[in-house]
């Protein structure tokens, strides 16, 4: 048996989370790697003794947690069994009952277990300020520590290989959001932040402005109530608290905008523009920040972790963006005119293609008793929408209209597809193709597709979609030929 090692892990949302959701569970790496249990054993109990660091669990000292581990699964990992005294197991108890941590304030935050001797372990609480000085601790008693180290290498060189700066683009409906989301939900909630643009957007919304707010005197006024005041302070938004996240953690931090062109981004980013332009991850020409703003960033970064933070950045004088802060974007093209972007900004982004891909999942259009392949009709009407715009940008994405139960009922596609490739595809092109002729050789206007009590003439929606030629369930592309014929 391997000894004097130590295995350090960050902790997720399930370890501080009492919502009776899953046990604490516990991964290969630790149950065979760390504590050799051998995976023919049903069970395994380890005793671990805590070793505080913070003067405020001295009482705590020497404390025995029993982890009484249950059968190993196939994934190699073992649950916790919940011997503890509120229903959980012990040493998710002792987190979140003795430690008094939760998944609202202790997600940066550590946990590590050393390994004494064959049958003695030392459990410790790592707060988040004091994960390098306690590395630092270990590395002069063992050099064998694992788990945080190797995470974070992994995650690194995971990182390196996306842009710092990326935009992503394509169709309605090809998943752009669900490409970014990929990356961004593997990462710690709070290393998150999202905004979307829109016409409105400008620069105090995206990044913060000096607000009146509410703060209570401490006076109970005779209706029992708390009495509060109005006062002024700088409110961050999206871009300042991924930004000073960025400058509190080495962890990778994700600023995701959502629909980038659909805002003046010459408006919205300012003098921001020029931090975009980075070496070696970091912006190479750093911007002034106003009184208010350097108030706000140099109190949250006052008991930053960091060591290589330049001065004038944690004094909030300078504003630079670290090598850890990746702003990622969606655009979509069929919006494009809305707000274009000058060739000044697009050089400083990477871009990435989202292509139409219209076989992702199999879903049909439910029309009057009949279902269609909606890939069928995606790829029907994309011809169509290419031969009349010669453009991929009205083109429809797979997800474009949402499924229930792998089905897309007629209300939801009249509402949803019909609307937009009436009012947005063919308006400007005019109706002249077969496919838009009623079944008495009328125009198909889209009110047609309406009954007077607003509810859907699904007889109307059968028509345009047999048509188009779309497929039925159970159908062959031949067999429709062969009816339009």
């Amino acid at each position: 048996m391997t000894l004097n090692k130590l295995r350090v892990q960050r902790f997720r949302t399930n370890d501080l989370n009492n919502n009776g959701g899953k046990q604490f569970e516990l991964g290969k790496g630790w149950c065979e790697d760390f504590f050799e249990i051998s995976p023919s054993l049903s069970e395994a109990t380890v005793l671990l003794v805590f070793k505080p660091l913070c003067i405020e669990h001295t009482a705590l000292i020497n404390k025995e947690i029993e982890l009484k581990l249950a059968e190993i699964t196939n994934r190699g990992d073992r649950k916790a069994y919940a011997n503890g005294q509120h229903g959980l197991s012990q040493i998710k108890d002792f987190f979140i009952y003795d430690l008094r941590l939760n998944e609202a304030n202790n997600l940066s935050d550590y946990f590590a277990i050393y390994k004494v001797s064959s049958n003695q372990y030392y459990l410790y609480y790592i707060p988040q300020l004091l994960y390098n000085n306690f590395i630092k601790l270990f590395e002069s008693i063992t050099p064998d520590i694992s788990i945080q180290r190797d995470t974070q290498k992994a995650l690194t060189n995971l990182i390196d290989q996306y842009p710092l700066q990326q935009i992503f683009y394509g169709a309605p409906g090809t998943g752009k959001s669900h490409k970014v989301n990929e990356t961004t939900e593997q990462q710690p909630k709070e290393n998150v932040f999202r905004t979307t643009f829109h016409p409105d957007s400008d620069y105090s919304t995206f990044v913060g402005c000096y607000k009146p707010t509410m703060k209570p005197t401490g006076v109970i006024l005779a209706s029992k109530e708390n009495e509060e005041v109005i006062t002024y302070k700088f409110v961050a938004q999206a871009f300042i608290k991924a930004y000073v996240r960025a400058w509190q953690t080495t962890e990778p931090v994700f600023l995701v905008i959502e629909e980038i062109n659909r805002g003046n981004c010459a408006q919205i980013f300012g003098d921001l523009f020029q931090l975009l332009d980075r070496k070696d991850g970091v912006s190479e020409y750093p911007v002034d920040a106003d009184t208010d703003l350097a108030n706000f960033i140099r109190t949250e970064l006052a008991n930053s972790s960091r060591t290589d933070i330049p001065a004038e950045v944690k004094d909030g004088q300078k504003l630079l963006l670290p090598a850890n802060l990746y702003i990622w974007a969606t655009m979509n093209t069929s919006d494009q005119s809305l707000f274009p972007i000058d060739s000044a900004f697009k050089r400083r982004w990477e871009w990435k293609y989202i292509p139409i891909d219209t076989r992702k999942e199999n879903w049909t259009i439910k029309v009057d008793g009949a279902d269609y392949d909606w890939s069928d009709f995606l790829e029907k009407i994309n011809k169509k929408i290419d031969s009349t715009t010669h453009s991929e940008d009205k083109m429809l994405g797979f997800y474009f209209c949402k499924a229930e139960n792998n089905t897309i009922n007629a209300e939801r596609f009249v509402n949803k597809v019909a609307f937009y490739l009436w009012n947005d595809v063919f308006k400007d092109y005019g109706f002249d193709d077969a496919i838009f002729n009623d079944e008495n050789g009328e125009k198909l206007s889209f009110r047609k597709f309406y009954k007077n009590d607003g509810t859907i003439e699904e007889a109307k929606v059968k028509t345009f979609l047999d048509k188009l030629g779309v497929i039925h369930q159970g159908e062959t592309s031949v067999d429709i030929e062969e009816e339009l014929q």
